[in-house]
C-alpha cells in the first residue's frame, strides 16, 4: 500500500473509486471527471494443490468479469481479450498473482489495473485472495480476502464484488452498487457446478466447442437460473455453428478439387488410375452414406455413378486377385479425402474381379455396402426397386462373378462359389423369388458336398422350404 502523502501526490492521476478502496484520501480540489479506468481481471491461480480445482481458475475470473461489467463507471475488459494475449505471450498457467505478470498483461490489452486472485483449500474451507495492482507500476492498490465453504462459493464472489464496489459513492451511483451485487447473487450454485462451467470454458478455449456445448449444455440444464453460463452456451453454440459452416464451405472447395483429381487421373489408368478409381468408389460411396436420408433425388446420382464405377473397376482387373492392395493416392489427394471422412483412400483391402462384381450386386439387392470397408449405410434400402433394369443387372453381376471365381481365387473355389450363391439366393428373396433362391443353394450343395458351409447352406434352404425366409431383407428405397 502506498503511504498517503505519495498517493496524494499523484492522486490527480488516479481513478477515484481504487483511491477509496485503497483507504487513500481523495484531493477536495475540483478536477474534471477522469476517463472510465480500464480493469482487466485475470484468471485465479490454484494454490490449492488439487488439480481437479483448475476449472475454477477461468470460472471464477469470469463471473467476477461479468460482474463487475456491470458497474457503469469501470471498463472491464472482456476474457476473449485476456484470452488473445495469453495465447500470443503463451503464458504457463499459475503466475498471475504476481504483480509483474499482471502489469505485462494488463500493457497487453492496454488496462490501466489489473485485478489478480488466487485460492486455496483450507478444507472443509476455501480461501480466496484478490488484488488490484496498477499496470503502470505494478503496485498493488488494493487486496481482499475472503474465506467461506466451498459449497458456498458464490457467496465468497459476491463478498469480493461488494469488497471492490461498495463503499464507492463518489464513484458509484446507488444503481452500480446494487447491480454488480444483484450480478453476483446470480451465481448461487454448488461448487461442483462452478467447475463444470469453468471446465466448460477451458475447453472452448482450446478450440473443443462441440464438447463445450455438451458440457455448458449440461451445466445450463441443471443450473437453468445461472444466467452466465446460459450466455457463454449460447456464445459457444454460435462459434460451433459459424465453425461448421466455414469448414463446410472449405470441404466444398476441397471436394471439388479432389473430383478433379480422381477424373484426371483415372482417365490416365494403369495402377495409378486403379487405386484413383476405388478412391472415386469411396467417394461416392460416402457421398451416398451421408445423403441416404435426404430422398431419392439427393442421392440417386451418387448411387448410379458408384454402380458405374464399380462395374469398370471389376473389368478393369478381370481375372486379377490381389490381397491388400495398396494405395497409389498422391499425399495431397489423401488428405482431402480423410477430411471427408474416407479413412484409406484408395485402398482395397481384398481386392478381386469377383469381389468387386459381387459387392456391386450386394449393394443393389440387399443395401449392403462391402462388409470390410470403412464406410456404412445409415439403412439398407432395396435400391433394384429403383429400376427394374438394376435387378436384371445385379444378377447379371452375380453370374460374372461366379465365373471368375475359379480364375482368381484358385485356393478357395468352394468357399467363394458358395458365399456367391448365397448372395444370389438372398437376392432372390428380396425380389420375391423364393423358387430361385432354392435353385441358387442346390446348385451350391450339388457342387460343393463336401465344403465346410454345406450345412449352413442346407440349413438356409431348409427356412425357406419351411417358408420362414420369404420377407424381403432391405427396406424402401
Amino acid at each position: 500500500m502506498l503511504p498517503l502523502n505519495r498517493a496524494s501526490r499523484r492522486s490527480p492521476r488516479l481513478p477515484v473509486w481504487l483511491l477509496i478502496a485503497a483507504g487513500l484520501s481523495v484531493p477536495s480540489v475540483a478536477f474534471a471527471a477522469p476517463a472510465k479506468p480500464v480493469l482487466m481481471v485475470l484468471y485465479f491461480d490454484n494454490n490449492s494443490g488439487d488439480r481437479a480445482m483448475d476449472p475454477l481458475s477461468k470460472g471464477l475470473a469470469d463471473m467476477m468479469i461479468t460482474d463487475l461489467a456491470s458497474v457503469s463507471s469501470l471498463q472491464v475488459v472482456e476474457r476473449d481479450k485476456l484470452e488473445a494475449v495469453l495465447k500470443e505471450i503463451k503464458l504457463q498457467q499459475g503466475r498471475y498473482f504476481d504483480p509483474a505478470t499482471a502489469q505485462r498483461l494488463g500493457k497487453g490489452v492496454g488496462a490501466q489495473y489489473a485485478l489478480a486472485g488466487a485460492f486455496a483449500a483450507i478444507e472443509p474451507d476455501v480461501r480466496i485472495d484478490v488484488r488490484v495492482i496498477r499496470v503502470e507500476t505494478a503496485e498493488v492498490v488494493k487486496a481482499a480476502q475472503v474465506t467461506g465453504k466451498k459449497d458456498e462459493v458464490f457467496a465468497l464472489e459476491q463478498k469480493l464484488v461488494s469488497a471492490l464496489s461498495a463503499g464507492l459513492p463518489d464513484a458509484l451511483a446507488e444503481a452500480d452498487t446494487e447491480r454488480a451485487r444483484a450480478h453476483a447473487e446470480e451465481h448461487r450454485v454448488p461448487f461442483q457446478t462452478v467447475l463444470a462451467y469453468g471446465k466448460g470454458l477451458d475447453l472452448s478455449d482450446t478450440g473443443d466447442l462441440a464438447a463445450a456445448s455438451k458440457q455448458m449444455q449440461s451445466v445450463v440444464r441443471d443450473n437453468p437460473h445461472f444466467k452466465i453460463a446460459s450466455d457463454r452456451y449460447l456464445q459457444i453454440m454460435r462459434a460451433l455453428y459459424a465453425a461448421k459452416d466455414a469448414r463446410k464451405q472449405g470441404l466444398g472447395e476441397n471436394e471439388r478439387l479432389l473430383v478433379q483429381r480422381m477424373d484426371a487421373e483415372v482417365d490416365r489408368g494403369g495402377e495409378r488410375g486403379l487405386s484413383y478409381r476405388i478412391l472415386r468408389g469411396q467417394y461416392l460411396l460416402q457421398k451416398l452414406s451421408v445423403t441416404l436420408d435426404s430422398g431419392v433425388g439427393e442421392y440417386r446420382p451418387f448411387f448410379d455413378h458408384y454402380v458405374e464405377n464399380q462395374v469398370l473397376l471389376g473389368h478393369a482387373i478381370k481375372g486379377r486377385s490381389m490381397m491388400g492392395f495398396h494405395e497409389n493416392v498422391d499425399e495431397g489427394d489423401r488428405k482431402l479425402a480423410k477430411e471427408l471422412g474416407i479413412d484409406w483412400p484408395g485402398k482395397y483391402s481384398f481386392l478381386s474381379s469377383q469381389l468387386v462384381l459381387r459387392d456391386t450386386a450386394q449393394l443393389i439387392l440387399l443395401g449392403k455396402p462391402p462388409f470390410f470397408g470403412e464406410i456404412k449405410l445409415p439403412r439398407h434400402p432395396c435400391f433394384f426397386r429403383l429400376d427394374e433394369r438394376l435387378k436384371t443387372q445385379a444378377f447379371a453381376l452375380l453370374k460374372e462373378a461366379i465365373e471368375e471365381i475359379p480364375l482368381v481365387e484358385k485356393n478357395f473355389v468352394p468357399r467363394e462359389t458358395i458365399r456367391a450363391l448365397q448372395l444370389e439366393a438372398n437376392g432372390y428373396l428380396a425380389t420375391g423369388s423364393p423358387e430361385l433362391a432354392i435353385a441358387s443353394l442346390q446348385t451350391a450343395l450339388d457342387r460343393f458336398p463336401k465344403a465346410p458351409e454345406f450345412d449352413d447352406v442346407e440349413k438356409q434352404l431348409r427356412g425357406i422350404l419351411a417358408g420362414e425366409a420369404t420377407a424381403s431383407l432391405c427396406t424402401e428405397p
